[in-house]
């Protein structure tokens, strides 16, 4: 009855109605083991493989119950029911290093726990096979797939007494396909500054090691270095993206390559550069001696040349003047004098002695102007003057002339700090009056108040003790001139 190779007996009970079996120990010593009570009337039985499992069970007929009944045998263990490989299929092609790998439930006859092994080898006699416990599932997600790899797998199911393999063995390959190569950005250099609203973007090629791959590139801009936001350009066939930025702003950018079937590879680096416009400095005038003036006879002639201020826009930006003048003798012979690298707005030069000629007969025509320059720019000054030098030859020692032609007024330099000229021409003998004013109109300094004579005078306005801002210089002569220059202050 339970298979240990000795003999068990069966019995009938006709008076205790019941069926039972004895086992044999080995020793001949019997255990009684009841298989039913209570069929009435028992009194005929066989033992007889009744469903064909390879045990015997038994058939018992009960006179007075009238009933004919068997009886199974579960005594002895049986094996799990077969079961087949469901994926990855036979000769599958894979395109990852992961993959879930599912067969069918095999099921137990005696209700026992199964529990499944995957056996995955690289060769077909399964040498030292990587064994994957998979538990009661009959699913597994197996990763970490060689690429361009032939793999076998089986299944194998327990219970607690036996062990049988999935009907199949089945093969697959694996293809895992590779990213773009790894790549770099070429211009603008991180950290560049770019002169213009146009920029263009260049990186090196990259190049994909799955043959039949195309790649694209996209275009990614930010002026957030920590969030680049979608691409401005997309699908790129080419290495360079030219896009319109506005000026003054700091922009980070990388490229991002795509090929057909993996998530793509990213610039090996984050590059930033700043578009910023160089402008030019800013126009200014000629100031003093004033266009068409005539310099009176000294000895030496030192003549201030005076001009307005430029500004350079540019942050950091420093702006020095160029001086160009022109001498032209009696004989319409020319010279020229030039001199580079100031960074003040007066120039006192004297012509004589910078030609090296001590006397001269007739006029000389001096005509001069400026050119501010900056790191990037060059602007000249709005317009060209001329004055002229008098004949030092048979004048008398006392002769004064070139009085001005009319009234005017000029500050220098400005913006300025601490101290301010201010030069007033006056052709004829007049009431002048200069005061200073802030930009509420209260007055600050009075710089002249009476009666002078013609010609230009200079005053110097010192603001020392003054906080940097907007100032008024007012100059007046009743009935003449009545003229305000607004000047900055800046510490």
């Amino acid at each position: 009855m339970d298979n240990d190779n000795d003999v068990d007996v069966v019995g009938a009970a006709w008076i205790d109605d019941d069926i039972a079996w004895f086992e044999n120990d080995g020793d001949q010593d019997f255990t009684e083991n009841t298989v039913i009570g209570n069929f009435d009337g028992v009194s005929f039985i066989y033992a007889e493989d009744i469903d064909g499992d390879d045990d015997i069970d038994i058939v018992g007929a009960g006179w007075d119950a009238g009933e004919l009944a068997w009886y199974e045998n579960d005594l002895n263990p049986h094996q799990p029911g077969s079961f087949t490989l469901i994926s990855p299929e036979d000769d599958a092609l894979i395109d990852s290093n992961s993959c879930m790998f599912d067969w069918s439930e095999s099921i137990d006859p005696d209700g026992d726990e199964i529990s499944y092994t995957v056996f995955l080898a690289d060769n077909e006699d399964f040498t030292d096979p990587a064994e994957i416990d998979a538990g009661t599932a009959t699913t597994i997600l197996i990763d970490n797939l060689e690429d361009d790899t032939d793999y076998w797998w089986k299944v194998r199911a327990e219970d607690q007494e036996f062990v049988i393999w999935s009907d199949t063995t089945w093969s697959f390959n694996t293809e895992i396909p590779d990213p773009p190569e790894a790549f770099s950005l070429a211009a603008p250099d991180s950290g560049s500054i770019s002169m213009f609203t146009q920029v263009e973007l260049t990186w090196n090629e990259t190049t994909d090691p799955d043959p039949d791959d195309e790649i694209v590139y996209d275009v990614y801009v930010s002026t957030n270095p920590d969030d680049l936001g979608d691409a401005i350009g997309t699908g790129l066939r080419d290495t360079e993206y030219t896009f319109d930025a506005p000026d003054q702003v700091v922009y980070y950018w990388t490229i991002h390559a795509r090929d057909t079937n993996t998530d793509g590879t990213w610039a090996s680096e984050t590059w930033s550069f700043e578009v910023t416009i160089q402008e030019p400095p800013s126009n200014f005038n000629l100031l003093l001696p004033e266009d068409n003036s005539i310099i009176p006879l000294a000895d030496p002639y030192l003549i201030e040349l005076v001009w307005e201020s430029s500004v350079d826009p540019d942050p950091g930006e420093d702006v020095a003047y160029d001086l160009a003048i022109t001498v032209t003798f009696e004989d319409n012979s020319e010279e020229e004098l030039n001199f580079t690298g100031s960074t003040d707005t007066v120039f006192s030069i004297d012509i004589p002695s910078e030609l090296g000629i001590e006397s001269w007969s007739g006029e000389l025509n001096v005509e001069w102007l400026v050119e501010a320059v900056s790191e990037r720019h060059r602007i000249e000054s709005d317009s060209t003057f001329n004055f002229t030098l008098e004949s030092n030859v048979g004048v008398s020692e006392g002769k004064k002339v070139a009085l001005p032609r009319k009234f005017g007024i000029a500050t220098y330099p400005n913006p300025f700090n601490p101290n301010l000229s201010v030069v007033i021409s006056l052709p004829i003998p007049s009431d002048l009056k200069i005061t200073v004013l802030d930009i509420l109109g209260r007055e600050i300094a009075l710089l002249a108040d009476g009666h002078y004579t013609a010609g230009h005078r200079k005053y110097t306005f010192n603001a020392e003790n003054l906080s940097s801002g907007i100032y008024l210089v007012h100059a007046s002569v009743p009935g003449k001139m009545n003229e305000v220059r607004k000047v900055v202050l800046i510490r």
